[in-house]
């Protein structure tokens, strides 16, 4: 029976040193976990790391809000000049006789002046530029 006994508590000794142990194995583990972590967030190269990414996301996305603002607003003015008739068309000379560049044919330089040729009817107010 004593023999027994001192087993018994040879037994509990040995496996509450084990326990101690494993506890011991734990708490250091917690504490390495824990360490690393406010290292992480000390280290300055993590952050400049962190924060040079979230900036060139930004940087990009940025870039592409502008892009499609600029390539929106170039559309808009492509729309206007497309729906806005040409000053010579509203003088009422025909499309046929305008050269390329945007002068009647028939008028010889230096002659007269397109205004010259221009009905006195026409008011370059009566459009809506």
């Amino acid at each position: 029976a004593h023999v027994k006994k001192v087993l018994m508590e040879q037994e509990d000794a040995a496996l509450r040193e084990r326990e101690k142990l494993a506890q011991k194995r734990r708490d250091e583990k917690a504490l390495r976990r824990e360490m690393h972590m406010k290292i992480l967030h000390n280290d300055p190269t993590w952050v400049l790391k962190a924060q040079r990414a979230v900036k060139l996301r930004d940087y990009r996305e940025r870039s592409r809000k502008e892009k499609f603002a600029y390539e929106m607003k170039l559309a808009g003015m492509y729309d206007r000049l497309r729906s806005r008739p040409l000053m010579l068309e509203h003088a009422g000379v025909p499309q046929e006789q305008v050269s390329s560049k945007g002068v009647p044919a028939d008028i010889d330089e230096g002659s007269h002046s397109a205004e010259d040729d221009l009905d006195d009817s026409f008011n370059v107010y009566d459009f809506d530029y």
